[in-house]
């Protein structure tokens, strides 16, 4: 639903690798930003799912596309949920 997303920690991810060799205060600085985007981008994909879910709720096949679709990493699918009466 969201690889931009999943793009942008990827991004982040890539500037820490840079710092990796530095002093401790070196590789805090460029580690931390990446784990407050990833938290960040998280919070904000459920945000987005949250809001998706109440707007689209009446579009058909939106509930089954929501819960088989990955949220950050494209490519993974999800669980599809039960379907009524199967065994």
């Amino acid at each position: 639903k969201h690889p931009n997303y999943f793009g942008e920690i990827l991004f982040h991810c890539g500037i820490s690798c840079m710092g990796i060799s530095g002093t401790p205060m070196q590789v805090f600085a460029c580690i931390f930003p990446t784990f407050f985007m990833a938290f960040t981008l998280q919070n904000a994909a459920r945000r987005s799912d949250r809001e998706a879910d109440h707007k689209y709720k009446r579009i058909d096949g939106y509930a089954e596309w929501s819960a088989t679709t990955p949220v950050l990493l494209p490519g993974l699918r999800g669980a599809a949920p039960p379907t009524e009466g199967a065994a």
